[in-house]
């Protein structure tokens, strides 16, 4: 008798906690240009979580391939200059169309050609004025085309990028954004998966911390377009293109895997910076 009472209470406790879970655990919305979403719900525009990351799936529709034209040519390319605490490790091409006195790294830490305006410096500096003059406008060009490409999920995080897991789409904020943790980008087996991050502020990412490639996702298939200045801290590693309208900052040992393309200035500190 006893055994069946302990057995009838249990059940009933079972019972009970999963009526009381909706009412501990409140549903997480995230607020998109597609629309809300509750991360409870099933189907294709749920969100889902995984433990410790939160996955963002929504039916964002592919964002356009983002043309950089020849601005794509180079690995590094500014306009007021570059500068360099060595050894950095490039593997690509850089340019500047600022004076020849504006690029501060060396043949030795570049796998690549150095384009100057002016063509002076060392052996590796050639000059290419009216390629750089191109790559600039088309830089320029790719900025604006970006950063008009509909948005499909806005003010994600209110800009604080924290233990997610992001699946393609344009991810678009008003002002700054920051990456305090890793950030995974998840291509669910899709090669052809981009994501387009139009920031309205300044982009900056945690020391030690990286952006994650998963199932297939590519960098060149990432594009981060920053209205103010970008900052990577020490020792952090980033996917993906960026085309920032202020200057684009690595810390000491940080690294970047596609392109840094800036309006201004570029600055390096002992950095590996790779065009895939």
């Amino acid at each position: 008798m006893f055994s069946r009472i302990k057995k009838a209470l249990l059940v009933g406790n079972r019972k009970w906690l999963l009526a009381l879970l909706p009412a501990v655990i409140p549903p997480i919305f995230v607020s998109s240009g597609c629309g809300t979403w509750n991360e409870g719900v099933t189907g294709p525009t749920a969100f889902q979580t995984t433990s410790p990351t939160v996955t963002v799936v929504v039916s964002c529709a592919n964002p356009a391939a983002v043309d950089l034209g020849t601005a794509g040519n180079y690995v590094i390319l500014a306009e007021t200059g570059i500068s360099n605490v060595p050894s950095s490790d490039v593997t690509g091409d850089l340019a500047n169309s600022g004076t020849a006195t504006q690029i501060g790294i060396s043949c030795a830490e570049v796998t690549g050609t150095i384009y100057k305006i002016d063509g002076t410096g060392d052996a590796c500096f050639i000059q290419a004025t009216s390629a750089i003059n191109t790559a600039i406008t088309d830089k320029g060009n790719a900025y604006t085309t970006a950063n008009g490409q509909a948005d499909c999920v806005t003010e994600l995080g209110a800009g604080t990028l924290s233990g997610l897991t992001l699946a393609r789409g344009t991810y678009v904020w008003a002002g700054n954004v920051t990456i305090p943790t890793d950030l995974h980008l998840d291509a669910v087996g899709d090669p052809n998966a981009r994501w387009v991050f139009q920031i309205g502020g300044t982009l900056t990412m945690a020391s030690n911390m990286s952006v994650i490639l998963d199932n297939g996702a590519s960098a060149q298939n990432i594009t981060w377009t920053v209205a103010d200045y970008t900052q990577l801290g020490t020792g952090s590693h980033l996917e993906g293109t960026v085309i920032g309208f202020s200057y684009i900052a690595l810390m000491t040992g940080s690294s970047v895997n596609c392109r840094l393309l800036s309006h201004t200035q570029v600055v390096l500190d002992k950095n590996v910076v790779t065009q895939p």
